[in-house]
């Protein structure tokens, strides 16, 4: 396989998975199979990150819910494109609960035992 050839097959492919015709899974594991060749197309770094990107596309950020949206295949595939995610920024009340239970992790077990008997809650 050429250069040529596998550019375009990496690039079918990111098309295929942000227009929805093919799956996470698939374009999962295809660029698994191609990664672990020994293509010398390999040593270009564009077709290497492309393909990384692919091995990824079914990464779970937690049950039923993909790590990876449409939006970032989009933009996989069409790099240079203005690129909007689909997280939302964090507000400053979810920034201060986050920052109190990290601060709230970082305690002594000592002072947890403390603060659990004045709650009186069982541990």
């Amino acid at each position: 396989m050429t250069d040529d050839d596998l550019e375009e097959s990496v690039r079918a492919r990111l098309f295929s998975l942000a227009s929805g015709s093919i799956s996470p899974e698939a374009a999962s594991a295809w660029a698994l199979r191609v990664m672990d060749s020994d293509a010398p197309e390999l040593r270009d770094e564009r077709i290497r990150t492309a393909l990384d990107r692919l091995s990824g596309a079914d990464l779970m950020e937690g049950p039923g819910q993909y790590l990876h949206a449409r939006e970032d295949f989009d933009a996989w595939a069409h790099p240079g494109r203005p690129y909007r995610s689909r997280r939302r920024a964090v507000q400053p009340a979810e920034r201060e609960t986050l920052a109190t239970v990290a601060a709230a992790l970082t305690i002594c077990a000592d002072d947890v035992t403390r603060l659990l008997t004045a709650a009186r809650t069982p541990s």
